[in-house]
């Protein structure tokens, strides 16, 4: 693998865009088809510039299996527990709460205050001040709060769990433990009847909530066999540095040219990779990849 800038003469660029995605139902997948078979000697190749959506999966069922957590609600004088299964998509932790509530209410699990405001009695949220994922869980009451109302008819708390807290419950079978930064367990782990708090950040050894698992994405190129890199199809990778769903407009600083297999081409097949070697699940189709080809023989080194 060498290194050459941007002035050097004598290469070519390649195109492909959302017209060279092969239909495979995850987007991450181009094919530039040459027009007639093309021999290349002592040819690399680099990518010249990239664009796209910051829009891969980060939770889902599979590859990922991140997508499942339970809570577990005081209904009279037991506890009932409830599973939280997310469809697959794009996930802030802001999010993660909306899908929850949402949720909640199907279960009848809120009532609305004197503003016309749904409370919940659990809740997921950023702490900025501490780079952690807080879970709140709140104490239901024995009997519905003055200016309150109960549209849903929520059950509430009574007998040896009067005011008892909701109960959230990480799993050790999924990885949606890694997303929010908890270690696998029941929290509270005992019937509490007053306000919770559970931070990412007060585990010990600390973890760090890890919201896009595939936050770097490895792109591969038919035709690549580089012994140094893994897998040995890799031309780069990427870290993006917008948000979710932003945008990408990348140009790397350097070329950073990979040698390609001496023979005869009819195409050069491109993929975007997880961390895993997995192909993403990329939800909008919008990209352009550019490359450069040139003649290593012609370089000065």
């Amino acid at each position: 693998m060498s290194h050459s800038s941007h002035t050097n003469s004598g290469s070519h660029t390649l195109v492909l865009n959302k017209d060279n995605i092969v239909n495979d139902g995850k987007n991450s997948t181009l094919e530039y088809k040459f027009p007639t078979s093309v021999n290349f000697k002592n040819e690399q190749i680099a990518v010249a510039q990239l664009q796209m959506y910051y829009s891969w999966e980060n939770i889902n069922s599979s590859p990922l299996n991140n997508n499942v957590f339970k809570y577990s609600f005081p209904q009279g004088a037991s506890y009932v527990e409830y599973t939280i299964t997310i469809p697959n998509g794009l996930y802030e932790i802001s999010d993660i709460n909306f899908y929850l509530q949402s949720q909640m209410i199907a279960n009848s699990h809120y009532l609305v205050n004197s503003k016309g405001q749904n409370v919940y009695y659990l809740e997921l949220k950023i702490s900025p001040t501490d780079y952690s994922v807080v879970a709140n869980m709140y104490s239901v009451p024995t009997a519905l709060p003055t200016g309150f109302t109960n549209p849903a008819s929520m059950p509430f708390s009574s007998g040896g769990l009067a005011n008892a807290t909701t109960k959230i419950t990480i799993e050790s079978t999924n990885n949606f433990k890694d997303i929010i930064g908890f270690q696998s367990g029941t929290y509270p782990a005992t019937t509490q009847t007053t306000n919770q708090t559970q931070k990412s950040s007060g585990f010990s050894p600390r973890l760090i909530p890890e919201v896009q698992p595939n936050r770097n994405v490895v792109i591969t190129c038919s035709g690549i066999s580089n012994p140094y890199a893994n897998p040995q199809t890799k031309i780069y990778s990427i870290a993006p540095d917008v948000p979710i769903g932003g945008y990408i407009d990348y140009q790397p600083p350097e070329y950073l040219y990979n040698d390609l297999a001496d023979g005869y081409y009819n195409q050069l097949r491109i993929q975007f990779l997880d961390k895993d070697g997995v192909a993403l699940n990329i939800l909008d189709p919008e990209i352009t990849i550019l490359l450069t080809i040139r003649d290593k023989t012609q370089m000065n080194y």
